[in-house]
């Protein structure tokens, strides 16, 4: 009666075990899912990040254009050389504001695409971390389903192999020569 109740004690041991590994698990799987909805939503900021920059530059492009056929045009509408040197002054400072405004949102892309760039490769090695975790945590739930916790022989060893060696060829049904000693039974939960 002793032996099965101990028995039956490991058995729930074991299953408990196993049910803190399995909330641990399903925890750190939640925990994987979030970082990769994360992992996502930097990958779309930072693509549209490279948009917007690219906008920029071809925004900076075309004002530098413009500004040429603009001075060429007042060079030729005026005609004193103190007005044309005045309206000149006037429109380059105009330009100037638009391209530093251009210039100063383009820093700010850049530093944004850093940050985002940066989260989301550590965000990625969280990722892998925690799945290399996660695999431990399942190869030990396995190894505490296939062991017994007062030695380090499997269910295996502890009953195949003794069979196999007592298994006598001669005979037409395979019968044991002797007797298994310290042999115990256990419960699987799966």
């Amino acid at each position: 009666m002793l032996f099965f109740k101990g028995i039956y004690e490991r058995s729930w041991e074991v299953l408990f075990k196993n049910l803190s590994l399995t909330s641990k698990g399903n925890s750190i799987r939640d925990e994987i899912r979030r970082l990769r909805v994360s992992v996502f939503r930097l990958q779309t900021e930072h693509t549209s990040l490279i948009m917007e920059r690219n906008k920029l530059l071809k925004r900076q492009q075309a004002l530098d254009k413009r500004q040429k056929v603009d001075l060429k045009e007042l060079a030729e509408s005026c005609t004193s050389p103190v007005r044309l040197m005045e309206k000149m002054d006037a429109f380059i400072l105009e330009y100037d504001r638009y391209t530093e405004s251009i210039e100063s949102r383009l820093e700010k892309i850049d530093r944004k695409m850093n940050y985002t760039r940066k989260l989301q490769k550590a965000r990625q090695e969280k990722i892998n971390s925690l799945k290399r975790y996660l695999k431990e945590c399942e190869e030990s739930a396995m190894t505490s389903y296939l062991c017994n916790e007062s030695t380090d022989s499997t269910i295996f060893d502890k009953v195949l192999v003794p069979i196999k060696q007592n298994y006598n060829p001669n005979h037409k049904k395979p019968i044991l020569q002797q007797p298994l000693q310290n042999f115990t039974i256990g419960f699987i939960f799966v």
